[in-house]
């Protein structure tokens, strides 16, 4: 099941690192409930010695959040969110259609598709159906972004950041590279990157295209 939030190849680092505070953070309710109906093994509590501090600091730290209503939503602000993002998909085409306010009906879809991409952003993040339609809506809809694609890379970034083979979100060589490689896997090219940075940034919405529709028929392909 988690293989379909995480990429296959992260579950697998929780043979060595503790994965159970982020299966519970990228799950809804109605995902843990399921869990809790499964059959289990022996599990080492949650709280004892083998549990790092800093690890129940968090635990800890996020309980004192929740009580003291930081998880509680407001709807008329995420209502402010999602009409902002389709007044400007529709303003924009309105523009491109109906005028000859071509530049800054690029202007204002541009900034319809940036706020897209981050409110899509936060409600893929977000757990439960509500959120799962908004996402889908917004960043699946309006700028073509498969969830599917997005989730598998995103949330693995999220459990595990910054590492090296497992975070796709940092596996941009040799286009963009983050660190200094190893001689063998070093590119001629590394030391322009500085240069051509912006330039290459402005296509990263075709290179996420691209790879959602990868994904979209590779799974129309494996399902017949």
């Amino acid at each position: 099941m988690w293989c379909g939030v995480v990429s296959c190849r992260a579950v697998l680092w929780c043979d060595v690192v503790p994965c159970a505070d982020a299966f519970t953070a990228i799950h809804s309710d109605e995902a843990i409930a399921r869990l809790a109906k499964l059959s289990r093994t022996a599990t080492v509590p949650a709280d004892d010695e083998h549990t790092a501090g800093d690890v129940i600091a968090f635990r800890q730290f996020r309980a004192q959040l929740v009580k003291e209503g930081w998880w509680k939503r407001n709807p008329l602000y995420e209502l402010w969110f999602i009409v902002m993002v389709w007044a400007l998909v529709g303003f924009g085409t309105y523009l491109a259609v109906y005028t000859n306010q071509r530049l800054l009906a690029i202007a204002v879809i541009g900034l319809a598709m940036q706020q897209s991409g981050w409110t899509g952003h936060d409600y893929q993040h977000g757990r439960g159906t509500f959120c799962w339609w908004v996402g889908h809506a917004t960043a699946g809809f309006i700028n073509g972004f498969s969830p599917v694609w997005w989730s598998g890379k995103h949330n693995t970034h999220h459990v595990f950041p910054n590492f090296h083979g497992t975070d796709e979100d940092i596996a941009n060589d040799p286009i963009f590279h983050l660190w200094i490689p190893e001689k063998d896997k070093d590119h001629w090219i590394r030391k322009y990157q500085a240069w051509y940075f912006l330039p290459v940034c402005a296509f990263l919405y075709v290179s996420w295209r691209l790879q959602s529709f990868q994904t979209a028929k590779a799974r129309v392909s494996n399902k017949y």
